[in-house]
């Protein structure tokens, strides 16, 4: 199954191909520029390994895009050895020229082509004056290497490397005897999984070369193994110098694809559509990124001396629970906040107020993945006020959207009192601004309150989430194997705590010790301790024993009222599984 989505660019002539950074995007929404009555410049650098299959051949034109036009007149374009030295090569248009200076790409011709010299360097840049404020470049978001994007914000200005801001909508026009005309470039592969158990991934194909591309055909292969699923595409054109995405979508034949067994994304061919093969084999093959389910770490500051925590408990509750967003989250409380209470776990809980990024503390209060927002105070914390459980709710739903580059596996085995935890995982690629670390948890739900104020905003109040043991206050650091890790961690039972409301938690996230904002969780995952296996897949046939719970854990007729269940099943073997499910 295949999904074609064309991005915004225009097709080149016959003899030319593009040399840049953007794939041919350009954006209508400028987020770069400069107030004032001065000129502007912006850069790309071309490296001697992106212009070496082009040496011999030349630099006809520049294409410019841009995301406005306001307060512009003139346009030049330019190529150069340094970004201070002199031009090697130049052309402009104008609003009076023809073509004159228009919204989206502008190809503007050099008035002598440049002979690409192998080995060189060059920066391809363009310079316009404006008579006031203009948002005027075209940038992409994404992630950009070095050199890719170049600004100089006035005339008096020094160049600065911006790269960080993504790819800028500028590219080299190629012509000559060395341009392929059958080249197309798989530039990246994301997959994600499905609720049907599908791997969707989503592959971005460039066309490099000089004439368009009506047809091909591309292969996913589970490295590793022999699996391999083709699909062809047909019916639309890729043009020179256009990207389109494709989503192939297939069915894993085995467990661990996309978690220990990588996926590659290869152009398997042209021919039978064309009826020309791909000059360039050398880029026609990526590992593919998988982003992994998330699931969003939920945590709530509380106490029994604090008058509006029942009431927030009672929103986080709806949210959860009344509104479904039970099974996108892990949730735990921290007793602290305000003041300390017999749930309390020292020194994590105290400690944990850190977040609050300031001397206000307070509760109730939670976060979300421990990512940063302006609270109301005017501080940047990952800390919040929950308003309601529409707010939560919209919280949870907007953190979940995130990507998450890392998978956890967590089971355990109990002895006695003692719990042996097995935590394993791995990622699809480096992420994080901070050396990854892993948090080992373990939480009791269901706590009968003591002193709880404000009782009355929810008689059915419970303690729930709260800390019993941890591996260490701010995670251990991951030893990685490669993309994946395996760790233990044990922890002893106390004959206080209720076995059948404990639950295991398990987080990967930064951790920057100077920095509160800078700690987000990458993905979570939880379990009973009821499951000494972990929750499994729900899709269990013909089982011995099923009983239905709610999220109250009270036990429930199956055909009982609507929502979100538990459905805890024992098979004829003996295993027991745990599916959560919205009825």
């Amino acid at each position: 199954m295949f999904c074609l989505i064309l991005m915004t660019t225009a097709a080149l002539g016959a003899d030319g191909v593009t040399v840049g950074y953007c794939n041919g995007q350009v954006t209508r929404t400028g987020t770069v520029g400069v107030d004032g009555d001065t000129w502007v410049s912006a850069a790309i650098r071309l490296t001697p390994e992106m212009l070496a299959p082009y040496a011999g051949s030349s630099v006809s034109a520049i294409r410019v895009g841009l995301a406005a036009r306001t307060n512009i007149d003139e346009v030049r374009v330019w190529l150069r050895s340094s970004l201070a030295g002199d031009d090697l090569a130049q052309g402009s248009i104008t609003t009076e020229s023809e073509p004159a200076i228009a919204r989206g790409w502008n190809e503007v011709e050099l008035a002598v082509p440049y002979n690409i010299i192998s080995g060189e360097t060059l920066y391809v840049g363009l310079s316009y004056k404006q008579r006031g404020a203009s948002n005027a470049l075209s940038v992409i978001t994404g992630a950009a290497p070095e050199g890719a994007f170049y600004f100089k914000a006035g005339d008096e200005a020094d160049w600065t490397d911006r790269s960080s801001d993504g790819m800028l909508s500028l590219e080299a026009v190629v012509t000559g005897v060395n341009v392929a005309q059958w080249d197309v470039e798989l530039l990246s592969a994301e997959g994600r999984f499905n609720s049907q158990g599908e791997i969707v991934v989503t592959t971005l194909v460039h066309n490099i070369g000089t004439q368009a591309v009506e047809g091909l055909t591309l292969a996913a292969t589970v490295v590793g193994t022999g699996e391999r699923h083709s699909m062809q595409f047909t019916g639309r054109t890729i043009e020179s110098g256009a990207s389109q995405s494709v989503d192939l979508t297939f069915k894993p034949e085995g467990e661990g694809v996309g978690r220990q067994l990588p996926v590659d994304i290869e152009l398997e061919s042209l021919a039978g559509f064309t009826g020309q093969a791909d000059e360039n084999l050398e880029n026609n093959t990526v590992r593919v990124l998988f982003n992994y389910p998330r699931r969003v770490l939920v945590e709530e500051f509380t106490g029994e001396e604090c008058t509006n925590c029942p009431r927030a408990a009672m929103f986080l509750h709806q949210a959860l629970y009344q509104d479904g967003y039970a099974a996108a989250t892990v949730m735990m409380a921290h007793h602290s906040g305000y003041n300390p209470d017999f749930l309390t776990f020292r020194p994590a809980d105290i400690d944990y107020e850190w977040f609050f990024n300031s001397d206000r503390v307070y509760a109730p209060a939670l976060m979300f993945d421990r990512v940063a927002q302006e609270n109301s105070w005017g501080v940047m914390s990952p800390c919040v006020d929950p308003e309601s459980a529409a707010f939560i709710g919209t919280a949870i739903a907007y953190t979940q959207q995130r990507p998450a580059r890392a998978f956890i596996d967590l089971s355990a085995q109990l002895s006695g009192n003692q719990l042996n935890v097995s935590v394993s995982g791995g990622r699809t690629t480096s992420f994080g601004l901070t050396p990854p670390r892993l948090t080992i948890c373990l939480v009791e739900d269901h706590i009968e309150q003591r002193e709880q104020v404000s009782m009355s905003q929810w008689p059915e109040f419970e303690h729930m989430g709260a800390l019993r043991a941890i591996n260490a206050t701010w995670g251990e650091l991951i030893d990685w194997q490669g993309d994946l890790f395996a760790t233990t961690t044990t922890f002893t039972l106390s004959d206080e705590w209720n076995r059948d409301n404990l639950r295991l938690v398990a987080f990967v996230h930064d951790y920057d010790a100077d920095d509160p904002t800078r700690c987000e969780v990458e993905n979570a995952t939880d379990i009973s301790l009821t499951d000494a296996t972990g929750i499994s897949d729900p899709r269990i046939s013909h089982p011995l024993t099923t009983v239905v719970y709610d999220l109250q854990g009270r036990r429930l007729n199956a055909a009982g009222q609507k929502g979100l269940r538990i459905v805890r099943t024992t098979s004829p073997d003996g295993t027991v599984t745990t599916q959560k499910y919205l009825h």
